[in-house]
């Protein structure tokens, strides 16, 4: 019998870990997080704490029936258009700041 106690597979090496947090769930200036400067600071947190992985899933367009569920998706390789940061556009200059509006309710 193979002493299994001494195999070591490559592909298990070296370990790591992270964080499961879809991006919605940090702040965000419109109404939910998106892909702007708090996912950037939020990468800096996790780099800062050793972490390796950042889980999001899905991040695809949610679906509408019922209840707008991001797993209910139409399409399994399109990005939703909520998680597009907004500030970060109009810095750039491609979208009107007047444009940019807080969520209303």
């Amino acid at each position: 019998m193979r002493d299994l106690t001494r195999t070591r597979r490559p592909d298990f090496l070296p370990r790591s870990s992270g964080v499961l947090l879809h991006v919605t769930s940090l702040p965000g200036p419109h109404g939910c997080g998106d892909l702007g400067a708090e996912a950037h600071r939020f990468l800096e947190v996790l780099a800062e704490s050793g972490q390796g992985w950042w889980q999001m899933l899905p991040i695809g367009p949610p679906g509408r029936a019922p209840g707008w569920s991001p797993y209910d998706s139409a399409s399994a390789f399109a990005g939703s258009l909520w998680l597009v940061a907004l500030t970060s556009i109009a810095r750039q200059g491609l979208l009107p700041p007047h444009e940019l509006k807080p969520p209303s309710g």
